[in-house]
């Protein structure tokens, strides 16, 4: 029994040999949707703009990098599952409409060889083996997924829709974010009725195959929406998204 116990200890010391339990720490892992060879929309150019195409891999970064400044002001620890690799940090902050350059220098945040994000499923296959890397490094801490994108669908649809994929962990996580954007006007409407802003049965490859819980993605608005496309463009509209977001992780872990 003495030999048993000792090798049982033995064990436990071994297994966490090398690893730091993160207790009660907060882990934002930020997914912003797109890059590299793949500004989004549905043929990967983007979103048609007049006489060209605005590239939503901008917009997506651009709001991730304010919801970051944010979260670090909190104390929080944040990741992101692809990164710049000319580091940088550079949001714009004009009132005016931000036609942001694309993207193009996004790599996955895993060690070398660099590779350019592209889309696909192995390009999301990369994004979801950074978070079970940082699953790993993180283990105890509060860990939390979020995906942001942009849609384009008719110019009827409005607001902030979230998926889940059905998680419990993520709907309750959702339910934080939504009570932050109706607060700000950001709720999901169609032909101006309000409609659930939680969608469920989307099993998108993000929520289907990743590991941190609660995980969300985040539709920011309809860029073929007059309204959120104002919000899209407008530096004051994605600080808007990102108090949303921040505050919403803030209500959640408390």
């Amino acid at each position: 029994m003495h030999f048993r116990k000792l090798l049982f200890l033995w064990i436990l010391v071994f297994s966490f040999q090398g690893s730091t339990v993160f207790a009660h720490e907060v882990l934002l892992i930020l997914d912003p949707g797109h890059g590299g060879s793949d500004h989004g929309g549905w043929s990967g150019d983007g979103f048609k703009f007049g006489n060209g195409y605005v590239a939503e891999d901008a917009y997506t970064f651009d709001v991730a990098k304010r919801v970051e400044a944010k979260a670090k002001e909190k104390g929080w620890v944040v990741a992101f599952t692809v990164r710049d690799k000319l580091v940088s940090d550079h949001v714009a902050d004009s009132d005016e409409y931000n036609i942001l350059p694309p993207r193009r220098n996004l790599i996955f945040n895993l060690p070398l060889p660099y590779e350019i994000v592209h889309r696909g499923r192995d390009g999301l296959g990369k994004r979801l083996s950074v978070t079970r890397r940082l699953n790993r490094e993180y283990r105890g801490a509060i860990q939390i997924f979020v995906s942001l994108h942009i849609d384009l669908t008719e110019p009827y649809v409005q607001g902030m829709h979230i998926f889940t994929g059905g998680i419990k962990n993520s709907n309750e996580f959702a339910e934080s974010i939504i009570r932050e954007a109706r607060e700000q006007g950001l709720g999901f409407r169609v032909r101006s009725e309000e409609k659930p802003m939680i969608n469920e049965k989307a099993h998108l490859y993000v929520l289907r195959r990743g590991v941190i819980t609660p995980r969300v993605l985040i539709e920011l608005g309809n860029f073929y929406n007059p309204r959120d496309q104002l919000l899209i463009l407008r530096s004051e509209g994605r600080e808007k998204y990102a108090e949303v977001i921040a505050n919403a992780i803030e209500d959640y872990v408390k």
